[in-house]
């Protein structure tokens, strides 16, 4: 499996504390199965710590685990909060903004309590010099839980879903666990990943992610979204997300469709 949203790199934001905890995330990692890991820490100026020195911090934890026999490659990435000057940023890698690996897709984020409104400059900006968002842990957006037609609309315009392990297992609370198994069962998700934050809470659970949503719509869907699609972001090549953003969309009732 490959995980690529993770916060695995340690002081830079709300992740891994230390080096030995990141040490302590790496070797879940391997034993649930996974083989790859975007690290990907917030940039959010104000309050993250700029990712200046990342690929030294990602190859150091890289030679620990190979010292230790764990086999885990790390991808130096990042999760960008989405703000007027994202673009800017991202072009100029301003602050350690960046891409997942060497690839055009950009895993986003916004304000969890907030509205998409302030995001989707941002992101057509993004979707216009030919980057590719994704968007992060689309289904724990309190916003969307109430108009899931405003998520559609974002698909619509070429924004990418990734749908966090953790909601899936009930870890989010009912609003999470209901959007995000819709998305599942829709097809509308793009990658199934771990956002996981440390090794005794917010833990890589990749392993269970996997195994629910086989349970949801079969093991070739969880595959594909938890290895397949994943593995074509890396190499920037196309993903399959097949179904329908109509699915999104307020369903009249009968009698609302004879009046």
């Amino acid at each position: 499996m490959i995980d690529l949203h993770s916060h695995i790199a340690w002081g830079y934001d709300d992740g891994a504390v230390d080096e030995d905890e990141s040490m302590a995330m790496a070797r879940v990692y391997v034993a649930q199965g996974v083989t790859t890991v975007a690290a990907t820490p917030h940039v959010a100026f104000g309050w993250a710590t700029p990712l200046l020195d990342l690929d030294e911090r990602c190859a150091q934890i890289v030679d620990r685990c190979r010292a230790l026999g764990l086999t885990l490659e790390l991808v130096p990435s990042a999760e960008v909060y989405l703000m007027a000057d994202t673009l800017r940023w991202l072009e100029g890698r301003e602050l350690g903004c960046r891409p997942l690996g060497a690839s055009r897709y950009v895993l986003t984020e916004f304000n969890l309590g907030g509205s998409p409104n302030e995001a989707i400059r941002p992101l057509g900006d993004l979707i216009d010099a030919g980057w590719r968002p994704i968007l992060a842990h689309a289904e724990r957006y309190q916003f969307f839980w109430r108009h899931p037609d405003r998520l559609a609309e974002l698909i619509e315009m070429g924004v990418s879903l990734q749908v966090t392990n953790g909601s899936l297992l009930g870890e989010f609370g009912s609003g999470a666990r209901q959007l995000g198994e819709r998305l599942i069962e829709a097809d509308l998700t793009a990658v199934v990943a771990s956002d996981a934050h440390h090794a005794w809470r917010r833990r890589p659970t990749m392993a269970e992610g996997r195994a629910r949503v086989a349970e949801l719509v079969g093991e070739p869907t969880a595959d594909r979204l938890c290895h397949g699609n994943p593995a074509a972001i890396l190499a920037n090549e196309s993903i399959a997300v097949t179904g329908d953003p109509a699915a999104l969309m307020p369903q009249k009732s009968f009698l609302g469709a004879l009046t």
